[in-house]
């Protein structure tokens, strides 16, 4: 793990209160909202959906289940083993 993330592809976003732009927080909490209408609660799921949307990646994963549960459709790439 620590090698792929020393990768220059590798984006771990910070969730951090001093480092989360409004912006960020918005978005994430509004979708995050959503799923907890929905029945579940998932923070940091819903940050991971929209940093992968807006750089067009697919997420890198050992538990794909709390992402599928809020966005089906998100591309994700499993983690070998898992």
């Amino acid at each position: 793990m620590d090698l792929l993330l020393d990768l220059p592809l590798s984006v771990v976003d910070s969730l951090d209160v001093d480092s989360l732009d409004a912006g960020a927080a918005s978005r994430s909490g509004v979708l995050a909202r959503d799923v907890y209408a929905a029945g579940s609660w998932d923070a940091a799921a819903a940050h991971t959906i929209l940093s992968a949307q807006d750089r067009g990646w697919p997420v890198l994963t050992a538990d794909p289940a709390p992402l599928r549960a809020i966005d089906p459709s998100l591309p994700v790439e499993p983690l070998p083993g898992s």
